[in-house]
């Protein structure tokens, strides 16, 4: 890395990452999650879209599973690698907010 500061530095270091990782992790975990995320909204519509609209709407739902999928497994992985501050941040912040979610109560 060089011996940049501020945000220069940290997209450097981003992009050294993506270079030594493999890129098939990242889209097999996008395509799964877009995957489940389109087999939820089939049950939800009950069956296969009829209109035009539906379909459209099914498939900006999977590309935004797909983007979810994909990047937080790599900003995890990224983050892990830096072992930095903001990752126990992170780490502190989404476990609370996983646990408080947990804690709601179910509608019934």
């Amino acid at each position: 890395m060089d011996g940049s500061r501020g945000p220069e530095r940290v997209f450097s270091a981003f992009d050294a990452f993506l270079d030594r990782m493999p890129a098939w992790i990242f889209h097999a975990l996008g395509g799964v999650t877009a995957l489940i995320s389109l087999w939820f909204a089939l049950a939800f519509l009950g069956g296969l879209p009829r209109g035009i609209v539906e379909w459209i709407t099914l498939a900006m739902l999977g590309g935004f599973a797909y983007a979810i999928g994909f990047m937080i497994p790599l900003v995890l992985a990224y983050l892990i690698e830096t072992r930095s501050r903001l990752l126990m941040a992170t780490l502190v912040v989404g476990s609370g907010a996983a646990f408080g979610v947990m804690t709601l109560p179910l509608p019934l």
